[in-house]
């Protein structure tokens, strides 16, 4: 159960990341918690609403309703008083004191150095192991807005792993750095200048750029005036516009980069080209008024969504904008959006069966493992947790581990044949329609690369898609595997997905807890 110090690091943390007195879903706050290795069955509780139960000094926890009348659990952090920590010099003696460490860089970091984990230890774990022998070495540098240490940890191929720290600019967190990029091998700091757009999160941008007091309001309103589209994935508890919100949110990041948010001269109104359209397929503009709070380090208010010439915001886009708000440009050849079958496809299956195995559904790993005891029993295990999170993803590394053994030989050459059998049928389909593949963007890295189905269950349905990048060379190499929802999300920074497979009314994203 939980002692008072670790309430307390709980709340530090989701306060770090959430509004103070603002209603959130309980779902947001356990991905929250477990990126930074926290979850409640590994705390003593039998799931993270009854954990949240248990801190009632710094929790309001209650059950609401959509419009629709189905219920849902919601959550408000209470108003505390910030604790005076005693004095510890530059470096304080946990990293989570040291650096904000987003949920989606860890996951980085757990791909790349999950051989190295022990069992029952976390990313967080073994990041702070190396941020304390960093501190005790004296070996933290610092450049300009950056930050680097050695981890002293190696990938597979020998390669060191280096961990880099931005200027923390998340409202009401207290830290001087967050990690905002994980590499393999040693960069110099200098190349890796946080660019404009860029947070402790990247998705944090247009959060950290303006307040929006309702995002389900505003996003509803978005929704409604632009082209009819699916904008949650199937079985989501509650239809919060999911989709929409890290679309609007990354697509800012993107504009951000390529200094496509506009500012009137006054610096009084701004505005962004959402990339959507409305029923008559003309451009919809998120739109900006100077926030006039003293108290608040957000420099804009949200005001609303409009197209150009409409009543209000509309014609100002008009009046001050020589040209009006650019959409977000991603490709430079049309010929990157185009598999070439002709070319050869090398996968990297040791990465993608070692290092992802957590990302293959469970009812093929099921079906595969059926007439192996000992991984059906790792597999009953991890479904008592969802998804990539620490203990899910540690029984995976367990699942790996038996999968890779000698005496196993048999097993791991059934997967990593169902995956070439699957690869060859992606191959045939997109000759037979080359819409199958699918572009992808990646926020994180600035990266277009293309995604292909593999059907591992059945060929009626993809279980994940194959990334794969185009080489010098002209041929391809599949670099990793991800779960639909994470492609869904990364393609359609692009665009509407138009390809059979990946749509969101058919894609599942409610994993048990």
């Amino acid at each position: 159960m939980l002692n008072p110090k670790q309430q307390r690091e709980i709340y530090d943390l989701l306060a770090a990341t959430f509004e103070v007195g603002k209603p959130l879903l309980v779902a947001q706050a356990g991905n929250c918690l477990a990126g930074h290795g926290y979850h409640a069955k590994d705390l003593g509780y039998k799931g993270l609403n009854k954990m949240l139960e248990d801190m009632p000094d710094y929790v309001h926890f209650e059950q609401a309703h959509t419009e629709e009348g189905n219920p849902f659990w919601q959550m408000t952090l209470k108003p505390q008083e910030k604790e005076t920590a005693p004095a510890k010099g530059e470096y304080p003696d946990d990293i989570r004191a040291f650096a904000y460490l987003p949920g989606s860089t860890l996951e980085i970091f757990h791909e790349k150095a999950a051989h190295l984990l022990q069992p029952g230890e976390t990313p967080l774990q073994l990041i702070d192991a190396a941020y304390r022998r960093a501190v005790t070495q004296k070996s933290i540098v610092k450049e300009n807005d950056t930050c680097t240490f050695p981890t002293g940890l190696k990938n597979r191929a020998g390669e060191e792993i280096s961990i880099f720290f931005a200027r923390n600019t998340r409202k009401g967190d207290s830290r001087p750095w967050a990690m905002t990029r994980v590499y393999e091998g040693k960069p110099n700091p200098e190349n890796f200048a946080p660019t404009p757009g860029e947070r402790a999160n990247p998705g944090d941008a247009l959060e950290d750029f303006a307040v929006i007091t309702n995002w389900t309001d505003a996003l509803r309103v978005l929704a409604d005036m632009a082209l009819p589209e699916e904008w949650d994935f199937r079985d989501a508890p509650v239809k919060n516009y999911y989709i929409l919100r890290q679309y609007l949110k990354y697509t800012f990041l993107r504009l951000k980069h390529e200094n496509k948010v506009l500012i009137n001269d006054e610096g009084t109104f701004a505005a962004f080209n959402t990339g959507l359209l409305t029923f008559h397929y003309e451009d919809i503009y998120a739109c900006f008024e100077k926030n006039r709070d003293p108290s608040s380090a957000i420099p804009w208010y949200f005001s609303s969504f409009c197209s150009e010439g409409s009543r209000g915001d509309g014609q100002r886009i008009t009046i001050y904008f020589d040209q009006p708000p650019q959409p977000a440009s991603y490709i430079t050849e049309v010929s990157d959006l185009l598999y070439d079958t002709r070319r050869r496809l090398a996968v990297n299956y040791d990465h993608i069966l070692t290092d992802n195995i957590g990302r293959i559904p469970l009812s093929y790993l099921r079906n595969v493992c059926s007439r192996y005891p000992k991984a059906m029993a790792i597999i009953e295990k991890a479904e008592k947790y969802r998804p990539n999170t620490p203990a899910y993803n540690r029984h995976m590394r367990e699942l790996s581990g038996f999968c890779d053994a000698p005496d196993n030989v048999y097993l791991s050459e059934r997967i990593r044949s169902d995956f070439k059998r699957a690869i060859e049928k992606a191959l045939k389909r997109i000759r037979w329609d080359y819409k199958t593949v699918v572009p992808i963007y990646y926020p994180a890295y600035n990266l277009l690369s293309l995604m292909i189905p593999l059907c591992l269950d059945s060929d009626l349905a993809a279980d994940v898609a194959l990334l794969v990048e185009k080489t010098e060379s002209g041929n391809y190499l599949g670099h990793t595997i991800l779960s639909l929802p994470m492609a869904y999300l990364d393609a359609r920074l692009l665009c509407r997905p138009s390809s059979d497979w990946l749509q969101p009314q058919l894609i599942s994203d409610n994993e048990p807890d």
